[in-house]
């Protein structure tokens, strides 16, 4: 008996046991932001998943800003991850319904990209708002993970 086809078979079995870890897209999770746990629910724009909706600062959120907004809190990979802000927004000097721009944050070796679609806009005492479509993108290495949702950056 030969110990090649042992040897080849232990390879493949090693290959696609390990496979999955190596491939394995990051999961972004939901934070539960009851007794405004991570933001108060104002001002920054927060980003929550498609139909959950959120009520003030209660909900359910991807994105929660932090630290005076030069950083942000997210679920990825079932961790609560810290990150900094790398790109400040663009925003458009004239916000309108279409309008584009995205910012970018970073930490715990993932990097993230928030692209902001204006779906709605208004101008109140205090200044324009928008609501917004959005894609956030979670990178780490060579694999990336993004999820559709939606943002308000009024209260």
């Amino acid at each position: 008996m030969t110990k090649t086809p042992i040897l080849v078979g232990l390879f493949v079995l090693l290959v696609f046991a390990f496979c999955p870890i190596v491939n394995r897209a990051q999961s972004i999770g939901e934070l539960d932001n009851g007794n405004f746990r991570y933001h108060d629910g104002c001002g920054s724009p927060q980003i929550w998943p498609k139909g959950r909706g959120r009520y003030g600062g209660y909900g359910v959120f991807y994105v929660v800003p932090n630290n005076g907004g030069n950083g942000a809190v997210m679920k990825i990979d079932g961790q609560v991850v810290t990150l900094r802000r790398t790109k400040k927004a663009n925003y458009p000097r004239s916000l309108r319904r279409g309008s584009k721009f995205y910012e970018s944050y970073a930490g715990n070796a993932y990097s993230v990209r928030i692209d902001y679609t204006a779906t709605r806009v208004g101008v109140t005492d205090h200044g324009e708002w928008g609501n917004y479509a959005v894609t956030i993108t979670v990178t780490k290495g060579k694999v990336s993970k993004s999820v559709s949702a939606l943002s308000s950056d009024a209260c």
